[in-house]
C-alpha cells in the first residue's frame, strides 16, 4: 500500500481555485422582461461577492451600489445617470417614515403612487439577501412622471395617509401619528366560526418535547433557530377507510405519533415501528404518499438537525402501512 502524503488544511485551501466570477445586473425593460446590462453599467470585474445594497449616497436622486467582496475592498459604484445628459434625468421621490411605538422606521409600510395612468407600489423592508440591508426608506423611480396624481401610505397598524398632486424630486416624511385609522370594526355578534376543542374530546394528546440545543452556537449568522420550528405534520388516509388521519413528528429523542380517525371524528393513537436508532434527529418533514403505487399510502419522514452527532446526513424513513 502506497502511503499518500499528508496535506494540511491550509495547503489544501491554497490549491483551491479562487471562485471569483462576474456579478450580473439586469435592466427591467417592462412586461416582466429583463436585459443583462452588466458590462454596459460597469459590473463586469470578477470578484467573490457575498452581499450588495443600494443607496443614494450623493443625494442626487439616483441609486448608487455598494458590493461587499470577500478578502478584498468593497466596490462602490456611483450612478452617473444624471451626469450623462440632461435628457437622461428622470424623476424620483424619497420617502422616510416615523412610526409609533416600537416600529420606529415604519417597517412594513406600503406605498402606492399614481401618475400618468400608472401605479407604482413598494413596501418598506430593509433585508436584501444574505448579510445585506438597505436604509429604512423607499426610493421611487418615477421616470417621466413630473407630478403624481396621488400618493397613499398604508401603515401595518391599519392607518393610512393620502396626498394629492405630489411634486417630485424631493424627500417626504410620513408620521404614523398623523395617519387615519381605517380598520373595520370587529363583528362580535353571533357564534364564532371555530371553537377550540380540548384534547380529551379529540384524542390528540400529543406534546412536542423540543431539546435545548442552541443553533446559534454552530451558526451565529442564521436569522432564527432552524431546529425549533415545531413538529412535522402529515395528514392522509393511512388505513384507507375514508377518514383523514394525522401523523405528528417528534423532536430529537422523541417518537412521532400516528393518530387514526374514527367514525365519530375522534382520533386513536396507533402503533408505529420505529427503531431507537432513528431518534437521534428531529423529524422535520412528513408526508403520506403511495410509494409503491399499490393504492396503499405510505408515510415518508425526513430527519435532520444541527447537533454535532447528526450533521453528516439525515436518516430518512419510509413507513409502510399495513
Amino acid at each position: 500500500m502506497v502511503k499518500k502524503p499528508e496535506i494540511s488544511n491550509l495547503d489544501l485551501s491554497q490549491k483551491m481555485p479562487s471562485g471569483k466570477v462576474s456579478n450580473y445586473i439586469y435592466k427591467n425593460t417592462g412586461n416582466l422582461s429583463f436585459q443583462d446590462m452588466s458590462a454596459d453599467w460597469g459590473i463586469s470585474k470578477a470578484t467573490a461577492s457575498n452581499g450588495a445594497v443600494y443607496a443614494d449616497l450623493d443625494n442626487d436622486g439616483d441609486l448608487d451600489l455598494v458590493i461587499n467582496n470577500l478578502n478584498a475592498q468593497a466596490g462602490v459604484f456611483e450612478n452617473q445617470l444624471n451626469k450623462l445628459s440632461e435628457q437622461a434625468k428622470t424623476a424620483f421621490l424619497k420617502i422616510r417614515f416615523e412610526g409609533a411605538n416600537n416600529n420606529k422606521f415604519g417597517i412594513g409600510v406600503r406605498v402606492e403612487a399614481f401618475g400618468n395612468g400608472r401605479t407604482l407600489v413598494q413596501e418598506n423592508f430593509t433585508v436584501r439577501g444574505f448579510q445585506s440591508s438597505v436604509a429604512p426608506e423607499i426610493h421611487l423611480g418615477l421616470g417621466d412622471i413630473q407630478l403624481l396624481d396621488s400618493l397613499k401610505v398604508i401603515w401595518p397598524g391599519g392607518g393610512s395617509q393620502t396626498l394629492n398632486k405630489v411634486e417630485v424630486n424631493r424627500s417626504l416624511v410620513f408620521r404614523e401619528i398623523d395617519a387615519q385609522t381605517t380598520l373595520l370594526p370587529i363583528e362580535t355578534k353571533g357564534d364564532p366560526l371555530l371553537n377550540k376543542l380540548p384534547p380529551g374530546k379529540t384524542g390528540l394528546q400529543f406534546t412536542h418535547l423540543e431539546d435545548e440545543f442552541n443553533d446559534f452556537n454552530n451558526q451565529p449568522l442564521i436569522p432564527f433557530k432552524l431546529s425549533h420550528i415545531g413538529p412535522a405534520m402529515a395528514v392522509g388516509d393511512a388505513n384507507a377507510d375514508g377518514y383523514m388521519d394525522i401523523y405528528l413528528g417528534g423532536a430529537k429523542g422523541q417518537n412521532g405519533a400516528l393518530y387514526i380517525q374514527t367514525k365519530d371524528g375522534k382520533f386513536k393513537k396507533s402503533h408505529l415501528s420505529i427503531g431507537e436508532e432513528e431518534l437521534d434527529q428531529d423529524e422535520v418533514f412528513a408526508i403520506f404518499l403511495d410509494n409503491e403505487q399499490n393504492g396503499k399510502p405510505d408515510l415518508l419522514v425526513f430527519r435532520g438537525g444541527e447537533t454535532l452527532d447528526a450533521r453528516s446526513e439525515g436518516n430518512n424513513t419510509i413507513l409502510k402501512m399495513r
